[in-house]
Order: C-alpha cells, then sequence, then structure tokens
C-alpha cells in the first residue's frame, strides 16, 4: 500500500504508515529499506540514516548493494546542506561517511558508484576549509575511481580537472 501511495504523490502517507505499521521485534528488511528510500527522497537525511544503522544487520541478494547505496546517497546529501550552510566540520564528517562500508549494511567495499561524487564534495569541503594539498589528494583519488553511472563518470570527470 505504500508504494501504491508513492506512486500517486503520496509519499508523506506512505512515511506515516510505514513508520507506525505494527511489527514484533524488528521491522522486515524490505520495509526498512523503502522507509529509508523514502526519508531520502524527502531529504530527511539524518532518519534515513539512523534507520539504516539501527539495524543489526542486513541481509541482500548477491550484488545487490541497495542498503549502501540509500546510506551513501542520505550522507552525501546531508553534506552538500551543510557545506551550502557553511558548515565544513560537519559537512566534512558526513562525506567522509558516505565513502564507508559499515558491515551491518550487508555490502562489501568495492569501486562503487557513489563514492566519485562524495570525493569531489570531500574536496570541495577541504578546500573550503584551507587544505588545499587534502584536497587535490581527494580529487586525485575521485579521478582513479572506476568508471560506472552517468553521474559516477561526470564526477569522475570533475575530480579529474581538480585535481591538475
Amino acid at each position: 500500500y505504500a508504494e501504491m501511495l508513492v506512486d500517486n504523490g503520496r509519499r508523506s502517507e506512505a512515511i506515516d504508515l510505514l513508520e507506525k505499521m505494527q511489527f514484533k521485534g524488528t521491522k522486515r528488511s524490505d520495509i526498512i529499506i523503502d522507509l529509508a528510500q523514502y526519508y531520502l527522497d524527502e531529504k530527511r537525511y539524518d532518519e534515513s540514516i539512523n534507520l539504516l544503522t539501527s539495524v543489526p544487520y542486513f541481509v541482500n541478494w548477491e550484488g545487490s548493494s541497495i542498503t549502501w547505496d540509500i546510506f551513501n546517497q542520505a550522507n552525501v546529501g546531508k553534506g552538500i546542506d551543510l557545506y551550502n550552510n557553511k558548515n565544513y566540520k560537519g559537512a566534512f564528517a558526513a562525506f567522509e561517511t558516505a565513502l564507508t562500508f559499515p558491515e551491518k549494511l550487508g555490502v562489501g567495499k568495492s569501486d562503487n558508484d557513489g563514492l566519485a561524487k562524495a570525493m569531489f564534495w570531500k574536496g570541495k569541503t577541504l578546500l573550503a576549509m584551507g587544505k588545499s594539498s587534502e584536497a587535490l589528494n581527494t580529487w586525485k583519488t575521485g579521478s582513479e575511481l572506476a568508471e560506472g553511472t552517468k553521474e559516477q563518470n561526470q564526477y569522475i570527470s570533475l575530480c579529474r580537472s581538480l585535481a591538475r
């Protein structure tokens, strides 16, 4: 029902529904993933991150990275908001967290899509903090990541252009 609400532009109602859903023990992982995604879509980054990291563990299908993708995107979104509000210390912490692979998410470390965007913004934040050599090193690392989605490739290219 929550998915139908979202499909009909009623995401806030879907969030309310999933938040109030009765359960015993821990909510089902598919419910947690949907709710975390809806929080992300609504730019409720902390709620998305906190929900994903409050679960003891996820068991993902082989090759699935959905839990990490949401975690990464929520941390990057949070970091960008903090950066835009000139909270560079907080932004830096969010970008650093976006580059981690918490074991409980059930996804191993890889050259996953999403890393280049976090590296680009981490470099921008370091530069804003007056740490230009660290920013250049971050962009260099970002420029050497594996290509992937259109967005990943765009941020790899941006890192390359700034790493000179």
